[in-house]
């Protein structure tokens, strides 16, 4: 299976703020940096190599409905092939457990707040005030620091 990395625009505006439903929470998308300009218009866009948040985009009612379109697509690499052997069972309990983002280089709080404040969890820092709510966000969203203590 080929990876990409895709950008996506929302024509006729400046910035666009998607909120995307993710299991009983949401996703922040941002759109950014669209311009009225000698050329004409630019979109705002945003670019993303995350396959589960291109997933999130385009499955959403926003992007089937055309508001959020499909600018470009690049070929990033090759994933590897899954083996086909996997039981039902397997496959059930891979769909029931949400994969846990793991972010080993994060140390402190503000290398924390830095990850879930950027793409794609957009969380702001009114969210994250102190390391309990940082923690909070951070499992909410199926993050992990392992290496902050």
């Amino acid at each position: 299976m080929k990876l990409y990395k895709k950008k996506y625009g929302v024509f006729g505006l400046l910035e666009y703020h998607a909120v995307l439903p993710l299991g009983g929470g949401s996703v922040r998308v941002d759109f950014q940096h669209g311009s009225i300009n000698t050329r004409g218009v630019e979109p705002a866009t945003f670019t993303t190599e995350n396959q589960i948040v291109q997933k999130l985009i385009e499955d959403s009612d926003k992007f089937k409905s055309g508001r959020i379109k499909l600018i470009e697509k690049i070929v990033i690499g090759e994933a590897k092939e899954e083996s086909a052997s996997v039981s039902k069972e397997e496959s059930a309990s891979v769909a029931k457990e949400p994969e846990v983002a793991s972010y080993p280089d994060v140390k402190n709080s503000q290398m924390a707040k830095e990850v879930l404040m950027g793409e794609p969890y957009g969380l702001t820092l009114s969210d994250l005030p102190h390391k309990e709510a940082i923690l909070e966000q951070a499992e909410r969203l199926h993050v992990s620091f392992p290496n902050w203590k």
